[in-house]
């Protein structure tokens, strides 16, 4: 079954980690007409959304932000935070598919064209016409140059000095109380702002992936620091914060460094919340942002003996990928309402915000095709376990 997929890639990380106290839903997830998504549909609706984003991609290196598929013209906007967001799905698809690196490289290219530097050393993307820009942007970009670098190929000592001056750049954000300064002048760098929990959930994931798989032990307690401040200071703010500190806080605990086990409890009452006073899986316009938070929660539950949240959490997956699938223009199980249009094919695996709204926005997509290879990655991951191998990692 697909839950018991998943389940491998985090219980085989975090199998040191001790249980934290568990607690029945507080409500159950009502029965859906169909069953989980199969991976087939899943790999259809990855290679779709990757697809729509080498579409999107203009000759600069950056994207076209909104689209109207169905009055085939662009819609105005712009946003660097979701540009960045969708240069990391890129760079991510391109660990899987190193055809893609044209696409990439034009990518990084565009924030580093006319990147600034400060007197320590961090490096900043600065875009003409933009007097200032978040913190996350600075994330979003350091996660895809990291993702280059796990691909193993190309000038890797170039996009490895990237990195370590985006990472720099962010440690510089820091600020007294522990949480980082929400946004920075693309004229000299200076940091400014109140923070975000948008921010500082992008850069704790930028810092927890890039001491996780970079070897970076002297991020360790900068990590602890923004850790602490950030679950204190944003993890109330769920709908923000959570998929970015899910994600962060579970790469975390994945480290084996102790301190960050603890965490594992405010993964579930973030989840717990988004599923139970948040309604999730009853939101009419698209999720797949939350979907990124929720997989790697489910696994979390299911790696820490938590049958009942494991449970929960599952079964909110499969209703979430049933609903988000048919808003892909192109899927095999797209909507009426997709079905009633024609595309261009430029719209073909652009994923809609809601039912009937025809505008393709980025991040949208960014999103929705980032949760559904979480979901083909740990189903990969489940096809290259003999059988006894995983029936002893999950059995209760």
């Amino acid at each position: 079954m697909w839950t018991r997929r998943i389940a491998v890639a985090i219980a085989l990380v975090l199998g040191s980690c001790t249980p934290p106290r568990q607690m029945a839903p507080a409500s159950p997830v009502p029965t859906e007409s169909r069953g989980p998504v199969s991976r087939e549909e899943l790999g259809e609706a990855y290679k779709l959304g990757v697809a729509y984003l080498v579409a999107a991609q203009t000759p600069a290196g950056d994207f076209t932000y909104a689209y109207d598929w169905v009055a085939n013209q662009v819609v105005a906007g712009d946003n660097l935070v979701r540009q960045a967001g969708a240069a990391w799905m890129l760079a991510v698809a391109y660990e899987r598919d190193p055809a893609l690196a044209p696409a990439v490289e034009r990518s990084l290219a565009f924030f580093d064209r006319d990147h600034g530097t400060t007197a320590d050393g961090g490096r900043y993307v600065r875009v003409p016409g933009h007097v200032s820009d978040g913190i996350g942007a600075i994330a979003l970009v350091a996660l895809a140059e990291l993702a280059y670098l796990r691909a193993g190929h190309g000038d890797l000592a170039e996009h490895a000095a990237r990195l370590d001056g985006y990472i720099a750049f962010l440690l510089g954000a820091r600020r007294s109380d522990g949480l980082l300064a929400g946004k920075y002048a693309t004229h000299g760098g200076a940091h400014t702002g109140d923070p975000s929990p948008y921010g500082d959930g992008e850069a704790l994931l930028a810092l927890a992936m890039t001491a996780r798989y970079r070897g970076r032990t002297d991020l360790r307690a900068p990590l602890a620091a923004l850790a602490h401040a950030a679950v204190i200071g944003h993890a109330s703010e769920t709908k923000s914060f959570y998929q970015w500190g899910t994600m962060a806080l579970v790469e975390l605990i994945g480290s084996g460094w102790p301190e960050f086990r603890p965490y594992a409890q405010t993964v579930f009452d973030m989840t717990d919340w988004e599923l139970d006073v948040h309604r999730l899986v009853h939101r009419k316009s698209n999720a797949g942002y939350a979907l990124e938070g929720l997989i790697p929660a489910a696994e979390l539950a299911r790696s820490l003996g938590d049958t009942a949240r494991a449970r929960w959490y599952a079964r909110a997956v499969d209703r979430l990928l049933a609903k988000l699938l048919p808003l892909q223009i192109g899927g095999a199980t797209a909507n009426a309402f997709i079905g009633g249009h024609t595309p261009d094919h430029r719209a073909v695996g652009g994923i809609q915000s809601s039912a009937d709204d025809p505008v393709l926005r980025i991040d949208v997509t960014q999103h929705q095709t980032h949760a559904v290879l979480q979901a083909l990655a740990v189903s990969d991951a489940r096809e290259a376990i003999p059988l006894e191998e995983l029936d002893r990692v999950v059995a209760p």
